[in-house]
Formats: structure tokens, C-alpha cells, sequence
């Protein structure tokens, strides 16, 4: 895997982790991301730093889940870009009589 995308894909796992109700470590987080152990936990320490993960629980903060969220959506619908699946979802005046 690419270290540089490392911190993305700790940050779904804990998300997957915590919606199946499966506790997280060091060894699980590591073996979702097939990375070592020191690796993942360097990239941990960037998401800890960032305060987007609390260190002594390894669950995400309310910032952690939200970019987590997003993550995961992109992760699992690539091939449409994040600002046109919002530009779409904006009402228009347009959009609004054609609904009506």
C-alpha cells in the first residue's frame, strides 16, 4: 500500500471497525491496511496529531468521522468527483420548477 494514502485508509477502517462493533488495535488496523505494525502506527500519530483520532481509545473524533464519512463515499463511488455530487444535490431554480 502507499504510505502517503495511509492516514485515509486508517481512518476508514476505524470507521468500518467501530460500525461492525469490532474493537480496534494496533495489529487489526494494521492488517486492514496490510502494512506493519510501525507503519501504521506512524501514520496514527499524524491522525492523533491532527486530532482526528483519540489515541488512548483509537475511535474517531467527531472531525475523524466526518472526513472518514467523506472518505469512505469517495472510496466507494470514484468515478464521480465530491463537488459535483454536491452541485447536484444544491436546489436551482431550475431543478425547483422542474420537480413542480
Amino acid at each position: 500500500m502507499n504510505t502517503k494514502h495511509l492516514p485515509a485508509h486508517l481512518l476508514i477502517a476505524l470507521f468500518e471497525m467501530a460500525q461492525a462493533d469490532q474493537p480496534a488495535n494496533m495489529t487489526s488496523l494494521a492488517d486492514y491496511c496490510e502494512v506493519s505494525r510501525p507503519v501504521a502506527a506512524r501514520a496514527l500519530s499524524k491522525l492523533v496529531n491532527a486530532e482526528l483520532v483519540r489515541a488512548e481509545t483509537l475511535r474517531l473524533t467527531f472531525p475523524g468521522l466526518m472526513k472518514a464519512i467523506a472518505l469512505r463515499r469517495l472510496k466507494n463511488e470514484p468515478s464521480e468527483p465530491l463537488q459535483e455530487k454536491m452541485h447536484d444535490s444544491i436546489p436551482t431554480p431550475d431543478r425547483l420548477s422542474e420537480a413542480a
